[in-house]
């Protein structure tokens, strides 16, 4: 029973986001970059694959992210805002099967998006001759794993706070865990003993995103591991079980009346 209430909730919030206007804005312009991206190779002829590569790959990670933080700050706030939530909980489901609903509805529109560009990507890339290495695959799998976190981070914001400090949040995660390394090496510099106390929370409380960015093998076409694609498939999994149990926690405290 359980199961069939998650699916519906995860349903319903697939078809919302399908019909919001800003997931066709952004999945659009996003394929029409990954669609004209060859158009960068002509930069320069030698290295036309990696130029075509690169850009790709890089579209379809902005455009992603972009997706899922302004489709997922809002995936509850909405409901909340059209008094349409008071409905469902008061049927016989649970917090946590709404909250579980939210996210795969959410992950599905997620994967649904990057699977379109990627297949787009692919397209392009068969159309110029350019070579498939397994390597292009690992990362759109990181994209995949880096977009899963962020987009359960979204919906733990979106359980206790408006859409504003939730994009506010979520940005601010995605710039330090792309920086977090960089943070901690510099911290721990400072005589300060506050900055390098900053340092290392933010290195080892924020999610490492930059452990998802293989964009470099796929441009070199150089493998990744089966060891290192389940490590970080474990971490990514490790930090969206840990959200989405902060998210059912807050969110069955919250009094809607």
């Amino acid at each position: 029973m359980a199961a069939t209430h998650i699916l519906t909730i995860a349903q319903q919030t697939f078809t919302e986001a399908r019909r919001n206007r800003v997931f066709y804005s952004i999945f659009l312009f996003a394929l029409v970059v990954v669609m004209s991206s060859y158009l960068f190779t002509e930069v320069t002829i030698t290295t036309m694959d990696r130029v075509l590569k690169d850009t790709g790959m890089a579209a379809i990670n902005v455009f992603a992210i972009a997706l899922v933080i302004f489709t997922g700050i809002g995936v509850i706030n909405r409901e909340i805002d059209r008094k349409s939530i008071f409905p469902v909980i008061a049927k016989p489901i649970g917090r946590h099967e709404y909250i579980l609903g939210k996210y795969l509805g959410l992950l599905g529109i997620i994967v649904a998006t990057c699977g379109a560009m990627f297949v787009c990507l692919l397209l392009v890339m068969l159309a110029y001759r350019t070579p498939i290495h397994p390597a292009t695959f690992a990362g759109v799998y990181g994209v995949f794993l880096e977009v899963a976190v962020l987009g359960a981070l979204a919906i733990l914001c979106s359980s206790f706070t408006n859409s504003f400090v939730s994009a506010f949040i979520c940005v601010a995660v995605f710039v330090s865990g792309h920086l977090s390394g960089e943070l901690q090496f510099f911290a721990n510099k400072s005589d300060s003993a506050m900055i390098r106390s900053i340092g290392n929370a933010i290195y080892y409380f924020v999610p490492n995103l930059e452990r998802f960015n293989f964009k470099y093998n796929v441009t070199y076409d150089v493998s990744v591991g089966a060891e290192q694609l389940l490590e970080v498939g474990l971490f990514a999994l490790l930090f969206v079980a840990a959200f989405l149990v902060a998210s059912v926690t807050i969110f069955s405290r919250r009094d809607f009346k």
